[in-house]
């Protein structure tokens, strides 16, 4: 494992942790796959493109990864994306945190 994958290893382990719900927590480790980069292609606020990398850890379901990245949508570090896609997708699937990203994605069954 490369320092950059073990650091964000810790980053998603952190963030996993920090989801208050037990249930959900579990429910998201059965997701996660291996970690993996991916450059795609990102519109930004100004509609500039441009190419930028995330990572991929977990699969949701057969067409939907939770990813991370730090060069996408300003402070938006957490994502939805759509597995067969080349772009990051719309910025309202990105959040801030892990959890708020779980809370509003309809994946997990969270009880607010």
């Amino acid at each position: 494992m490369t320092d950059k994958n073990a650091i964000l290893g810790t980053l998603i382990d952190s963030a996993i942790a920090q989801v208050p719900d037990e249930v959900v927590r579990t429910k998201l480790l059965a997701c996660l796959c291996p970690q993996t980069s991916q450059i795609r292609t990102i519109a930004d606020d100004s509609n500039m493109v441009r190419k930028a990398k995330l990572w991929v850890f977990a699969a949701v379901d057969d067409s939907t990864y939770i990813a991370y990245s730090d060069e996408g949508y300003s402070d938006l570090r957490w994502g939805l994306v759509n597995i067969a896609s080349e772009n990051f997708g719309e910025s309202g699937a990105w959040y801030a945190t892990l959890s708020e990203l779980i809370l509003d994605s309809g994946f997990f069954d969270v009880q607010v």
